[in-house]
């Protein structure tokens, strides 16, 4: 990968030395190329008239940065070649070998001469890399994707977690035959205990997940290449994952158990945002996020809105499910915030240490963590489940004013999370910035599924249906949602996308995402349960995807992208096998292929082990403050030995 040079990347590197380019015409396109980069305007100016302070060299600086063009004068010799005389050595031309051209890309135009407008930037960024990256502080600390930088190895945290989860792999693999050894020959020990099992099987499987994050991303042991926004692409594959999700399209179906204690499956007559319905919309709203990253469409306006309408929804969701959550269970106990946000952040923090990353760079996990906690504290407590009204709207009035205030003082709080990453305490870093970014452009959508779940308790509550309750005989469906809802919820989502198509840039529609996001949300709600057929169903293959939906979006990052999402992972073994330089077609497919089956395989994996491991950290109770307090005193050595690596 290429690491992309703006004005301010190009003066740190050129602020105490110049860059010459040597050579002709194409030497003189990628100078003024550069020359652009670091002040267009400037550059366009000099162009016309370059300044020439000595014989056959033109010189540009802007901004204290200095570049030199210097004409080779090989290329102004009036020397004629020599015609007529016979080469001494016989010329050999490869025909019998078409691959030495294979995927060539011509980047001359057709004089022969000059480069093409969409190469020259290309050279000159292939310059900057060179001469620059090992000056400059670029992401090659803790990424081994750019081209051009010396190798950084892992610090002493690092390795010390490497080797942990090493041993926990071996641990875990000679427990396994331990165990079967002794299951087999009818002995009792402690091994064969399916509790202690299970857990170091999760163990083991989040430590070699966690191995292959590190292996792929900041090792060299893959390759990584640049994105291509491919909006074609992009359509294509959505459709092609709507019709798999249309073909697993089956009617929900809950265990009952009858009067002789056998279960039975039973059809869902009535359910609106029903667990299924929930991991069903998680789960398609990943994939085009996926597919929405592995292509970078973030500069395609329309794709870009659409992806933020779906946090938006994962959020309203995550108002919606814990306040349910709360007031039919009225559960509001330290273990279940313990449990909560263990299941959330146990991953990303492990990699925030492994990879050497932020916190807030996996900022789903960040952002549902937040709004866990503001509806933990805003739901009333009751002796009974249930929801007083008066209430929950005081407490959400109040909820909502403390955030509205926070969010105006971002430029006060913002410095702490700096100061707090310098105190030296042994913490993932905190983009202050980043994260009042993140929670400010959905600040009111977890407050609207808030509201929705308590009203939607309460319609329950009237029609004597709770709906942590399912009815074991057939309840006879009453419509959620009239033609006239239905019709408007259609006017709803058409009148967002038109409005959407006036704005001209993203920050300018950014402004206005928190206010328009409820809308096209709850008209979603709305069309999803027109009907009891829709209502009552889910797609399989859309569901599955929902109930991995964290570990997808946190290990996209590493092994299904590359340097922390700013590339995508390109292992070239196909190639490699082939002893191809370059492989297209069918072997850029079957590659993709392997890559998305490992990173499917791998979150799969982790999903079922983060549950595992958090039950038994719950289990522990107080005990599990000793085990975070002991790793947290591990890491108070991350910054010293970041410091000495670096």
């Amino acid at each position: 990968m290429l690491h992309p040079y703006g004005s301010t990347k190009i003066q740190s590197c050129l602020s105490n030395q110049s860059l010459i380019f040597f050579g002709g015409t194409k030497a003189r396109q990628i100078f003024w190329t550069v020359a652009e980069k670091l002040d267009l305007q400037g550059a366009q100016i000099a162009s016309q008239k370059p300044e020439t302070n000595i014989t056959g060299a033109t010189i540009f600086n802007s901004k204290g940065a200095g570049i030199i063009h210097v004409w080779d004068p090989a290329f102004n010799s009036t020397r004629h070649a020599l015609v007529g005389i016979r080469p001494i050595e016989k010329n050999y031309t490869p025909a019998g070998y078409p691959w030495m051209i294979d995927d060539t890309h011509f980047f001359f135009n057709e004089d022969g001469i000059h480069l093409t407008n969409e190469a020259a930037p290309l050279h000159a960024d292939a310059v900057l890399n060179y001469f620059c990256n090992k000056l400059v502080d670029v992401p090659s600390k803790s990424s081994q994707a750019y081209c051009c930088a010396p190798y950084v190895g892992p610090n002493g945290v690092q390795k010390m977690l490497l080797l942990m989860s090493s041993c926990a792999i071996v641990y875990h693999l000679l427990s396994f035959f331990a165990c079967s050894k002794r299951i087999f020959n009818h002995e009792r020990g402690w091994l064969s205990f399916p509790e202690t099992a299970r857990v170091a099987g999760a163990v083991a499987t989040i430590s070699l997940a966690v191995l292959y994050c590190y292996m792929a991303d900041r090792t060299a042991l893959f390759e990584k290449a640049t994105k291509a926004a491919e909006l074609g692409t992009f359509l294509c594959m959505t459709g092609i994952a709507l019709l798999a999700g249309l073909a697993t399209f089956k009617q929900n179906r809950v265990q009952h158990e009858t009067t002789n204690g056998n279960m039975t499956a039973l059809p869902e007559y009535r359910q609106v945002l029903s667990r299924q319905q929930t991991e069903e919309w998680k789960g398609w709203m990943q994939i085009i996020i996926l597919l929405y990253h592995y292509l970078g469409l973030s500069k395609v306006l329309w794709v870009y809105q659409f992806v933020r309408l779906l946090v938006s929804s994962y959020l309203f969701m995550t108002g919606f499910g814990h306040t349910t959550y709360f007031i039919t269970t009225n559960d509001f106990s330290f273990r279940r915030v313990a449990t909560v946000l263990l299941r959330t952040n146990l991953l990303n923090i492990i990699l925030a240490f492994v990879m050497g990353t932020r916190y807030d760079l996996y900022y789903f996990p960040m952002l549902t963590s937040l709004w866990f906690l503001i509806v933990w504290a805003t739901v009333p407590r009751n002796a009974a489940p249930g929801v007083d009204m008066y209430r929950f709207v005081r407490r959400t009035a109040i909820s909502f004013t403390l955030v509205r205030l926070t969010l105006g003082a971002s430029d006060i709080i913002e410095p702490f999370f700096a100061v707090l990453g310098d105190a030296g305490l042994g913490l993932p870093g905190i983009d202050g910035r980043e994260l009042f970014f993140r929670f400010g452009l959905d600040a009111y959508i977890a407050f609207i599924g808030m509201i929705t779940a308590v009203l939607y308790a309460k319609y329950d509550t009237c029609y004597g249906l709770q709906c942590h309750k399912i009815a074991a005989v057939a309840i006879p469906w009453f419509q959620p949602t009239s033609r006239l809802t239905t019709w408007g919820a259609t006017v709803v989502v058409l009148a967002y996308s038109i409005f959407c198509g006036c704005f001209t840039d993203k920050f300018r529609y950014n402004e206005w995402h928190p206010l328009l996001s409820p809308l096209p949300v709850l008209a979603f709600i709305a069309l999803r349960n027109s009907t009891r057929k829709l209502s009552a169903s889910h797609s399989r293959l859309f569901a599955w995807f929902g109930r991995c939906s964290l570990e997808t979006f946190v290990f996209q990052y590493h092994i299904l992208l590359a340097a922390d999402s700013r590339g995508v992972l390109r292992p070239r073994l196909a190639c490699k096998l082939l002893g191809r330089q370059g492989c297209r077609g069918v072997f850029d497919i079957l590659e993709t292929a392997i890559v998305v089956a490992a990173f499917l395989w791998t979150s799969a994996a982790t999903t079922n082990a983060l549950s595992i491991i958090t039950k038994s950290l719950a289990g522990l109770g107080p005990k599990a403050l000793f085990v975070f307090v002991g790793v947290w005193i591990l890491n108070l050595a991350w910054i010293p030995a970041a410091a000495t690596t670096a």
